[in-house]
């Protein structure tokens, strides 16, 4: 599981939850949302994306992607290189819209997020 942090105001201004399992279906495909309103979708090499913002107010997924053998074959396949540029293209956008931070600024706060945490560690 991968926690994410998320630009203040976003969750409100999306809804929550159910704002996120919406943005989801802008991206992933066969998305369900069960009573708590974690969403669970796939598309390409993302055999499986699970999220949901936790209450700490950061964005929480669990992805699952094809491996090894798995992934040879669907990178072998006709379309298998365009349909996994075309995944990443399409999670990068995902956290993109979910967090309201592109892929440098989520790097700059994981890496704030670790220096806090070392901090307090040593503390």
């Amino acid at each position: 599981m991968e926690r994410f942090a998320v630009k203040r105001g976003l969750i409100k201004s999306m809804g929550g939850n159910a704002g996120l399992a919406k943005l989801a279906t802008t991206y992933f495909e066969n998305i369900n949302v069960d009573s708590e309103g974690v969403f669970t979708g796939s598309y390409g090499l993302l055999v499986s994306v699970q999220g949901s913002y936790d209450d700490n107010g950061k964005l929480a997924v669990d992805v699952v992607q094809l491996k090894g053998s798995e992934l040879g074959e669907f990178l072998d396949s006709d379309e298998g290189p365009q349909k996994a540029m075309e995944s990443r293209k399409r999670w990068s956008g995902f956290l993109d819209d979910a967090t309201g931070y592109n892929a440098k600024q989520r790097g700059d706060k994981a890496k704030e997020e670790t220096k806090k945490f070392s901090k307090a560690k040593s503390a």
